[in-house]
């Protein structure tokens, strides 16, 4: 998403996550649900020069756990 903004990248999670349940994907072996379900976290950064692009990856995954965790 490299021309949005963070709230760009928000809006296009959070569209994202409402398709998928709005398909009601069933899923028989999910602990205690029977549709699948998905989390999604959003980073918006422009790394420095010499910063590594699994720095931006692991902002990311903070911010997934982040949205996992509540």
């Amino acid at each position: 998403l490299s021309r949005d903004d963070d709230a760009g990248a928000a809006r296009v999670a959070r569209d994202n996550l409402q398709r998928l349940r709005d398909l009601r994907l069933q899923h028989d072996n999910n602990l205690g649900r029977s549709i699948v379900t998905a989390s999604a976290g959003v980073y918006a950064g422009i790394p420095k020069s010499g910063e590594s692009a699994d720095l931006v990856v692991g902002h990311a995954d903070q911010a997934l756990y982040a949205a996992k965790n509540g």
